[in-house]
C-alpha cells in the first residue's frame, strides 16, 4: 500500500505484511564480503549462528516460531551489516531476546545470556560454570546486546514481522489430500526447520519454500503427487524455484561442520588488517596535513603571522631602508593625518543638527514647564509684597499682639 502524497513525491511508503525479498547484487556483494571475508567462510558464520539461536531457544523453551523468527532477522541482519564488524555471537543473543518479544513469549536477558555461555561452554568442551551477575563480564555483555538490539531494529527499519510457512504446509497437505499422511508432514517440517540455517527466506516466498519442502519430502518418501496438470502451479510456484531451494537444503546437510575457532581466527585477521589500513590512513591524512602550509585570513601564512605578532623582523637586505628614505615615509604620513583631520572639521561643520538636542513638545513637558512658570510668578509676587509692606519695629509688633482680638468658643 503506497501512501499518497502531494504534487512533490519524494518517494513511496510501502506497508506490507509479506517477507522482505533481497535482490541479487544484495545477495552476492555482501557487506562482509566487501570487507574481505571468504564467502564460504561467511556462509559458515550464518550457519553456525542460526544453530546457536536453535540450542538457545530449545533450552530456553520457546515456541519454534520464535527460534524461526530469530533465524530470519539474524540472515537479515548480516545483509545489511558485515560480519566483521558486528560480533555473530552477541547478535544471535539480541535476536532471540527480541524475536521473543516480537512473537509474545519474552524471555529475561539474564536468561539469554546464561544459556549461550552455557551452549559456548559445552561446545568447548570445557567445565560448566555459570556466570557472575555481579562481575564486570556480565554486564558489560547486557549493555552489548542491548546495544544489539537496538541495532537490529534501526537498520531493519522496525521491520520486524516474519510470515512462516509451517501453517501453509498443513494448508497445501490437506489441498492434496495428504494431511492424513504423518510421515510426510513431519519430513516436510523437518526440512522447513532446518530451511532457517540457510538464506532461501530472504530469497523465496513462504509459499515457495512450503511448496519446495512437500516437493523434497515427497521425493525422498518415494509418495507421488499430481503432475498433470503439476500441483506446485495450483500454488502459484515454479519448478526452477523448487529445485533450488531443494539443491540449497541437501548442500546444508552434505556440508562439513565449521570450527567455530577457525572461524573466529578469520574474522580476527580481517579485523586486524582492516584496523592497520584505518591506522595508516589516518597516519597519512595527519601527515599532508603537517606538510600543507595553513594560510592566514590575510594571505600570509602562519609563520610570518606569528614573526609579526612576536616582533622579529626579517633578515632579508631588501628590508633594510635608508634615512632618507624613513623621513619621506613619516612626512607623507603626517600630510594624510592631517588632511584626514580636516576632512573630519568640515564634515562636522556641514552636519546638520540633530533633532535629539531640541527640546521635546510632549504633553508631560508641556505641564512640567507650565508648573515652573507658576512657581517663578508666586515667587515674584511675594517678593513684591515683601517690598511693598512697611517695616514694623519689634516692639510694635508685641503690642499689636496684645490689643488683637482673641476667639472664645
Amino acid at each position: 500500500m503506497a501512501a499518497v502524497t502531494g504534487k512533490s513525491d519524494y518517494g513511496d511508503v510501502v506497508i506490507s505484511l509479506e517477507n522482505c525479498i533481497l535482490d541479487d547484487d544484495q545477495l552476492k556483494n555482501t557487506p562482509s564480503i566487501k570487507d574481505g571475508l571468504d564467502k564460504e567462510v561467511e556462509i559458515d558464520l550464518r550457519i553456525v549462528g542460526c544453530e546457536y539461536i536453535q540450542m538457545a531457544g530449545i533450552l530456553l523453551k520457546l515456541d519454534q516460531v520464535a527460534m524461526a523468527t530469530a533465524q530470519v532477522l539474524f540472515q537479515r541482519f548480516y545483509y545489511s551489516k558485515s560480519l566483521v564488524k558486528h560480533d555473530g555471537e552477541i547478535y544471535s543473543m539480541a535476536c532471540i531476546f527480541l524475536a521473543a518479544k516480537i512473537e509474545e513469549c519474552p524471555r529475561r536477558i539474564r536468561d539469554v545470556i546464561n544459556v549461550f555461555h552455557h551452549i559456548k561452554q559445552r561446545r568447548n568442551a570445557r567445565t560448566i560454570q555459570p556466570m557472575e551477575y555481579m562481575g564486570n563480564s556480565y554486564f558489560n555483555l547486557k549493555n552489548q546486546v542491548i546495544k544489539a538490539e537496538r541495532r537490529i531494529l534501526k537498520e531493519l527499519g522496525f521491520c520486524v514481522h516474519v510470515k512462516h510457512p509451517h501453517k501453509i504446509i498443513i494448508m497445501y497437505l490437506q489441498i492434496l489430500d495428504c494431511e492424513t499422511n504423518t510421515l510426510l508432514a513431519q519430513q516436510a517440517w523437518n526440512f522447513m526447520n532446518d530451511s532457517f540455517r540457510t538464506n532461501i527466506f530472504v530469497r523465496y516466498s513462504p509459499e515457495t519454500i512450503a511448496c519446495a519442502c512437500i516437493f523434497l519430502s515427497s521425493r525422498q518418501l518415494g509418495i507421488s503427487l499430481p503432475t498433470r496438470p503439476p500441483w506446485w502451479e495450483l500454488f502459484g510456484a515454479k519448478l526452477e524455484d523448487l529445485e533450488e531451494i531443494s539443491l540449497t537444503l541437501l548442500s546444508l546437510y552434505t556440508r562439513p561442520k565449521a570450527n567455530l575457532d577457525t572461524l573466529q581466527k578469520a574474522v580476527g585477521e580481517i579485523r586486524k588488517d582492516l584496523a592497520q589500513k584505518k591506522s595508516d590512513k589516518a597516519d597519512g591524512a595527519a601527515a599532508a596535513n603537517n606538510s600543507t602550509p595553513n594560510l592566514s585570513p590575510t594571505g600570509g601564512t602562519t609563520a610570518a603571522r606569528d614573526d609579526s605578532r612576536t616582533g622579529s623582523r626579517p633578515s632579508s637586505p631588501s628590508s633594510k631602508v635608508s634615512p632618507s628614505s624613513a623621513a619621506s615615509l613619516t612626512d607623507g604620513k603626517k600630510k594624510k593625518s592631517s588632511s584626514k583631520d580636516e576632512d573630519k572639521r568640515t564634515s562636522y561643520k556641514q552636519r546638520p543638527i540633530s533633532r535629539a538636542s531640541r527640546r521635546s513638545r510632549s504633553p508631560v513637558n508641556r505641564r512640567s514647564r507650565s508648573r515652573s512658570e507658576a512657581e517663578v510668578e508666586a515667587d515674584q509676587e511675594v517678593t513684591a509684597y515683601r517690598s511693598a509692606r512697611p517695616i514694623i519695629s519689634a516692639e510694635a509688633g508685641r503690642k499689636a499682639a496684645t490689643k488683637a482680638p482673641t476667639n472664645k468658643r
